[in-house]
């Protein structure tokens, strides 16, 4: 079988698996610690942190300026992280604004969730960053 084929299927197996493994999961958590309280946020952060690293390419391409100097793709940082950056340097896009706005009108727990949740530890930029923006 050609590696492409099998690099497809174990691709399938990991995303069909993805769902049902977080609902058992839960069941576990919560038979072994009697609560699954901060369970759900939790993954929404660890979500967070994979999608910022597994879609940087169509982060940087789409949510930011060709001069933006924080980009996304580290692997310990939040995509709001990034945007809150971008949006106190002004170097997201329309897009990257559009997306800010959003994030920070669902989180009613802070004023300003991007720019709250901020992670001043990481100065991540990606190597040849003009790339992302070529046609």
């Amino acid at each position: 079988m050609k590696n492409w084929i099998k690099n497809k299927i174990l691709w399938l197996v990991a995303y069909g698996l993805f769902f049902p493994l977080t609902w058992w999961n839960k069941r576990a958590v919560r038979k072994v610690y009697g609560s699954t309280k901060g369970y759900d946020y939790k993954s929404a952060v660890n979500l967070d942190v994979f999608a910022n690293s597994e879609f940087k390419t169509l982060l940087n391409r789409k949510l930011l300026t060709p001069n933006s100097i924080h980009h996304f793709g580290h692997r310990k940082e939040t995509i709001s992280s990034v945007l809150g950056k971008n949006s106190r340097a002004k170097t997201l896009s329309e897009k990257g604004e559009k997306l800010r706005k959003l994030v920070d009108k669902l989180d009613k727990s802070v004023p300003n969730h991007c720019e709250h949740w901020i992670n001043k530890r990481i100065k991540h930029r990606e190597e040849n960053f003009e790339k992302f923006f070529k046609p």
